[in-house]
């Protein structure tokens, strides 16, 4: 008992050690990573000692792990909601209610502000803490439940791809190397026990194996495993050095610069990742080149379109190959082909520092040319994204842009959008607060028309409503940072004051979208214009018939001058533009906006995936999971009997009865049939043969099988002809069936998907090795 105690407590420790020390990955995610880190030390000890105390009781795996759910569970409870439980230790009601709170709000925190996180906000920690349990939990799962070793390097791989997928930042190759090692280890101490097990004989330095009675070295076993994954180790942090990689979303250039100089680099894979917190380092960086003769004001990168109470997010974009971005482009959305309006040439640039996978264009183009990359539009957004992944740093392009005559008669007459524009374009989460939709009914009262509501909500934002404009609150358009601008903070920056008028309008019925791009330029000498970080922006756009998707900018006048002339009550039958950048009153308010703030954002709350995509990956994920104890069943069995039909060993009578008498013996336990596996091949077939009808040819066919798995086993070598081959494979279906049809379909059925030989093995016989078992038979 105290052996295998001891076993398997080696064995969870250092599968909860190496998940705990991917953990350490997570420290940039908050201020102070050893407030989550040093409770899931604790949390990873309670896991290891209520796992070994029940799996030495010989509990099932499926046992196991909730008895550790428990335990984790009331650890938690009593953490964080002490005052609420019975006595300080038994959950109540209120108690889980309060700590599923605090986690709850510790994820809106880590999706809202920028990493990493305030320690002001401690509800982080209690998140983090209880995602570092479920990859203990998972872990210990693989490890010890289901002693599937390699398997426990999932959750683990999946933990440390945050600092590559959410922090935008390298692993640590402390942590990297820490984590192999352990994992190395892990390997190494399963396979000693399960060759210690089989009782093979396996010689250290300088020993020989002159006989069966060769006492086994595991400690050559662990010995050879830590220098494989030692070289292993070394080789993978070597490679990657003369690897080319990419430094993800806006992450500085490896130029001579040393500051804030045209030297840095801005690399723009997504422009709704966390972009606020990758350009706050960065001041002035050159980015796009423009020289036309139309006003260069925002300058459009992408759109996003959904929104889910988290998050605005671009939709999956439809890329056709019929959607080449070259020559002539179809007319925007919603815009009548004939509408007034002028055209103006293009010639951009894009900087040698500026890496994008959306094209920077006005809003709309109606003609466009690029020399190099494959681009295409997306027809109901007319963004342009690239599709081959081409280096677009430096591209310089020719467009035609086009600016429709808008007015605010045109636009208070339009007819309703239609319903594929509508349903989708004023979507917002059911279980939304009532207070957004109060607040824009009460805003807009009195308004005739969508477009005097928009023009209401609009003046609200930027005049009457009590707001002002500034970088220093945490980012996030989320339902609860939403209700808290609307309501108490009303500070804000381009993101909040985008998004809120964006889902305001939608709460009304009035499609609505957030668009990204660039704000104003600078003009330059030559009489060109220059696009930096800090010209970065968001704004709404909204849909009105027969002009298609209209501009409108809520965000103060202290970052934006004045409005779009069409939102002003007069109007105007002119071009429909915002302020030229040349004029004196714009320009002092942008020049004097950039001396007092760093930058703005589009989006850096929509720092998660697609929503639908997320639900996608983690269903094929499942289904993955699912499916794989079927796939590993299948081919044993393949491996088992199929390859003595005409494979390579087909003429191994030995490999063939070990093989056919395992599968025999997986197939029982699959179906919950107990079998005295550990005592000789007569004595299960006594206890098989109660599963057969008395004098049935399947009785026969089991005599056949152990008559060769005992020739096989104890006779002297012999040649294997087909004709034993083909009744020995037959001996094996013909009793997979006797097996089946005497228990329960459902058990059948239940078998199929989880094969109990492949998920649990603790009481599997061993695979026998030939000179073993006739050792122990003198």
């Amino acid at each position: 008992m105290t052996a295998r105690l001891l076993s398997r407590v080696g064995v969870a420790t250092l599968a909860a050690t190496m998940a705990w020390v991917a953990l350490w990955s997570w420290g940039g995610l908050v201020e102070k990573p050893g407030r989550f880190l040093g409770a899931a030390l604790f949390g990873a000890l309670l896991v290891v000692v209520v796992g070994a105390l029940a799996r030495t009781a010989r509990w099932p795996w499926y046992a196991v792990l909730p008895a550790q759910v428990v335990v984790v569970l009331t650890w938690l409870d009593h953490r964080y909601a002490a005052a609420d439980a019975w006595a300080g230790w038994v959950p109540t009601l209120s108690s889980v209610q309060a700590v599923a709170g605090r986690i709850r709000d510790g994820a809106d925190a880590v999706n809202a502000y920028a990493s990493p996180v305030s320690a002001e906000h401690p509800e982080t920690y209690a998140y983090l803490l209880a995602a570092s349990m479920l990859v203990l939990l998972a872990t210990d799962l693989f490890a010890c439940g289901l002693r599937r070793v390699p398997w426990a390097g999932l959750p683990v791989i999946v933990t440390l791809t945050v600092p590559i997928s959410v922090l935008e930042s390298n692993l640590s190759w402390v942590v990297f190397v820490g984590t192999a090692m352990l994992f190395m280890m892990l390997l190494a101490t399963e396979e000693t026990q399960r060759v210690l097990g089989w009782g093979r004989s396996v010689a250290g330095r300088g020993e020989r194996i002159d006989s069966l009675d060769q006492v086994v070295n595991g400690a050559s076993v662990r010995g050879s495993a830590l220098r494989i994954g030692a070289l292993a180790t070394a080789g993978a942090l070597a490679v990657p050095v003369f690897v080319p990689v990419s430094h993800g979303l806006f992450k500085g250039g490896n130029g001579p610069g040393n500051g804030n100089g045209a030297n840095n680099s801005v690399t723009l894979r997504n422009p709704i990742v966390d972009l606020r917190r990758d350009l706050i380092t960065k001041d002035h960086i050159p980015l796009v080149e423009v020289r036309t003769t139309a006003d260069p004001t925002y300058l459009r990168l992408t759109v996003l379109d959904q929104f889910n109470g988290v998050e605005w997010q671009p939709s999956a974009r439809r890329l056709a190959e019929s959607n080449k971005a070259a020559g002539d482009l179809p007319t925007a959305p919603g815009l009548v082909r004939t509408a007034p309006g002028s055209e103006a040439d293009w010639t951009l640039q894009l900087d040698p520092g500026f890496d994008s996978t959306w094209l920077p264009t006005p809003y709309p183009t109606r003609r466009i040319s690029v020399p190099r990359g494959d681009w295409r539009y997306d027809l109901r957004t007319m963004d342009i994204a690239t599709v081959d992944k081409a280096p677009t740093a430096g591209l310089a392009y020719q467009l035609t842009s086009f600016t429709p005559r808008l007015s605010p008669t045109t636009l208070r007459t339009a007819l309703r959008a239609p319903e594929d524009v509508l349903k989708p374009m004023t979507s917002v989460p059911g279980n939304r607060p009532s207070v957004v939709t109060r607040i824009a009914q009460e805003v807009t009262a009195g308004a005739t028309s969508d477009y005097d509501r928009m023009v209401m909500l609009q003046n609200w934002f930027r005049n009457t409503g009590g707001f002002s404009y500034s970088l220093a609150p945490a980012a996030g358009s989320g339902i609860p940072q939403l209700v808290r601008f609307l309501t108490t903070d009303k500070v804000g920056y381009c993101e909040q004051f985008a998004a809120a008028m964006a889902v305001m309008a939608r709460t009304l019925g009035i499609p609505a979208r957030v668009a990204v791009g660039f704000l104003a330029p600078h003009p330059q000498p030559d009489g060109s214009y220059r696009y930096t970080s800090d010209d970065l922006h968001a704004w709404p756009e909204i849909y009105f018939s027969g002009s298609g998707w209209v501009r409108f900018e809520p965000t103060p006048a202290s970052r934006t001058g004045e409005p779009p002339s069409w939102t002003i009550g007069g109007g105007q039958t002119g071009p429909a533009a915002a302020p030229s950048v040349t004029a004196a009153p714009r320009d002092q308010t942008n020049t004097q906006a950039r001396k007092n703030q760093h930058r703005d954002t589009a989006s850096s709350a929509s720092s998660r995936a697609s929503n639908r995509l997320a639900w996608i990956v983690a269903l094929l994920g499942l289904a993955i999971v699912l499916g794989l104890p079927r796939l590993i069943r299948s081919r044993q069995r393949r491996l088992r009997l199929d390859d003595h039909r005409s494979g390579p060993r087909s003429d191994d009578a030995h490999a063939l009865a070990e093989g056919a008498w395992q599968e025999l013996l997986a197939t029982a336990r699959d179906l919950g049939i107990g079998l005295p596996v550990q005592r000789s091949v007569r004595d299960v077939a006594v206890a098989l043969r109660r599963r057969a009808m008395p004098g049935s040819e399947a009785l026969r066919r089991l005599d056949e099988l152990v008559l060769f798995v005992e020739r096989a086993r104890y006779g002297r070598p012999f040649a294997l002809d087909p004709a034993t081959r083909q009744r020995v494979v037959e001996a094996v279906e013909v009793w997979t069936e006797v097996l089946a049809a005497s228990v329960p379909a459902a058990r059948v059925r239940l078998a199929s998907v989880f094969p109990r030989s492949v998920l649990d093995r603790g009481d599997a016989a061993p695979l026998m090795d030939r000179s073993v078992e006739m050792a122990g038979a003198g």
